[in-house]
């Protein structure tokens, strides 16, 4: 107890004599994203973020959303910029891969000139870039070490309507086998359509999709997929994902008595559900998911969950 006791006087006596920055008025409350926002670092350590209102040779004035400050420019250590928001008056980190949840896009679009290089469970390396007009060109080849053959994916996306409050995108996903020993076997597609209500800190999507099989001569109907999904940050480093599913597939059932009467023959939808819940670990660039999926019919046969991992590197 002493020693804290000691340590609280040392503090308090350093504070005492170190000029404080001078508050000059309440500055509003700012909500919508600012890529003007600036980290200023004092020699002291004392960190603010907000936006550059005033600058002299002498001083540097930021409005921080809930109040105005002005530092003297001798005092700062360092100026960076701040990819994010600021929401009441805090700063919170914008998650620098909000174009996807774990593995299903959202509605917003990747911007012109940015990008990510991302891999999905070890084994499928992703990118992904704007190219502007709200298109964003994706794609990648599976990395199956011992296999004979590889998978080529490619996700272009669209999106019509991109705003603070929601977008809306439209794409589709193939997925076709690389190698001589898949001659017989086709590719597989998926079409959809996507919406995103929020923020990235606390936002709902959802979206409906019909997969497809292509290149076969025996193909089956084709599948709808209903998901939605969900994501809030927790802090300015850690974020909530969730994606959930609904496969609705055709099927048919023959039935034939036993007594030699005529045969029936009834069509209908078999439908699957898959639940997930993962978190996001983020930086300014760098975002790493850790996930399980849960399909219920697997864990009635003893497979609990199915685990997922992917990481993100985004330029």
């Amino acid at each position: 107890m002493r020693a804290l006791a000691l340590l609280l006087i040392v503090a308090a006596a350093a504070a005492a004599q170190t000029p404080r920055p001078v508050v000059v008025a309440p500055g509003p409350a700012a909500s919508a994203a600012d890529s003007a926002l600036v980290v200023v670092v004092l020699t002291d350590g004392t960190r603010f973020t907000g936006r550059v209102v005033a600058e002299t040779a002498e001083t540097l004035t930021l409005d921080t959303g809930s109040a105005r400050v002005t530092i003297e420019t001798a005092r700062i250590r360092s100026r960076e910029p701040f990819v994010g928001r600021l929401v009441g008056g805090r700063p919170v980190r914008t998650d620098p891969n909000r174009t996807r949840l774990l593995f299903a896009p959202t509605g917003r679009a990747v911007p012109e000139g940015a990008g990510y290089v991302a891999d999905y469970q070890v084994f499928f390396p992703f990118v992904a870039t704007g190219v502007g007009g709200g298109v964003t060109l994706a794609g990648g080849i599976s990395l199956f070490p011992t296999f004979e053959f590889q998978l080529v994916y490619a996700a272009p996306k669209v999106t019509v309507a991109d705003g603070e409050a929601g977008s809306f995108a439209i794409g589709g996903i193939g997925v076709l086998p690389l190698g001589a020993s898949v001659d017989d076997f086709g590719g597989v597609g998926l079409i959809y359509g996507v919406g995103t209500l929020g923020p990235s800190e606390n936002a709902l999507s959802a979206g409906a999709g019909y997969g497809f099989t292509f290149g076969v001569d025996d193909a089956d109907g084709g599948v709808g997929v209903v998901m939605v999904g969900g994501e809030h940050q927790l802090s300015g480093s850690l974020k909530l994902l969730s994606e959930n599913y609904l496969f609705l597939t055709p099927s048919t059932r023959y039935d034939c008595p036993f007594d030699g009467g005529p045969c029936t023959t009834t069509t209908g939808t078999e439908t699957t559900t898959m639940f997930s819940l993962g978190v996001r670990f983020f930086g300014e660039q760098l975002a790493a998911d850790v996930a399980a999926f849960v399909i219920p019919e697997l864990a009635d046969e003893g497979v609990p969950f199915l685990p997922w991992l992917g990481f993100a590197y985004n330029f």
